[in-house]
């Protein structure tokens, strides 16, 4: 039984570096057009949400789980909160995921798939993803386990679906409860870096063009 989730406290540390910047250009009547994006301003906001709560989730606390598992499910929370900000923001640009890696690639390591293998070197958990996914997504795992160059997103957005629907624990399929944890943690940070990078570079853009 979940008994609670910590949150650390929320301020403007956790928000996309330019939200700032950007919330003073909304007040002065700019709109997401002004940056490139096709989304209203509500839809903005609902990315920002997303993405503060991803950066400010603590931790979760579960009666009767060892601390690996705690900081596991803690982790796949966190990429939940994460992955719905990359979702938003592809919606806001509007961009596919299939076609993403044009400007995810600017702000991302390009050795990033070969860190979570690293992690995950047997491929257990993708194994496991592999198994319970389609289309796609089933497409982009199965090549990653072959040894194949993907488009990393595909990672984190299957954890994320196959969290959502009730079948991945940090346990499952028996990988090792730090597997998952890992892998999350290690993915986290680049999809929020994603799109702070590119939200913060159009922002910029449109400071450098009203100078």
């Amino acid at each position: 039984m979940v008994d609670h989730v910590i949150a650390r406290a929320p301020g403007a540390g956790f928000l996309p570096r330019h939200w700032g910047e950007w919330s003073a250009f909304v007040r002065a009547g700019r709109q997401p057009s002004d940056i490139g994006l096709r989304c209203v301003q509500s839809h903005l906001n609902r990315f920002a949400a997303r993405y503060r709560a991803a950066r400010a989730l603590g931790r979760v606390e579960l009666e009767g789980y060892s601390d690996v598992v705690r900081d596991g499910y803690a982790s796949l929370f966190r990429l939940f909160f994460a992955w719905t900000a990359f979702d938003q923001y592809l919606t806001a640009i509007p961009c596919e995921q299939a076609k993403c890696l044009v400007w995810v690639s600017r702000h991302t390591p390009s050795d990033l798939q070969a860190q979570v293998r690293q992690l995950d070197p047997n491929n257990r958990l993708f194994n496991l993803i592999c198994a319970k996914t389609r289309g796609a997504t089933f497409e982009q795992i199965r090549h990653h386990i072959n040894g194949d160059e993907i488009n990393w997103t595909y990672l984190a957005s299957s954890l994320r679906h196959i969290f959502a629907h009730g079948i991945l624990t940090p346990s499952a399929n028996g990988v090792r409860p730090g597997t998952v944890g890992a892998v999350c943690q290690l993915l986290v940070p680049h999809v929020l870096t994603a799109v702070d990078g590119d939200f913060s570079m159009r922002v910029e853009e449109l400071r450098q063009r009203t100078k």
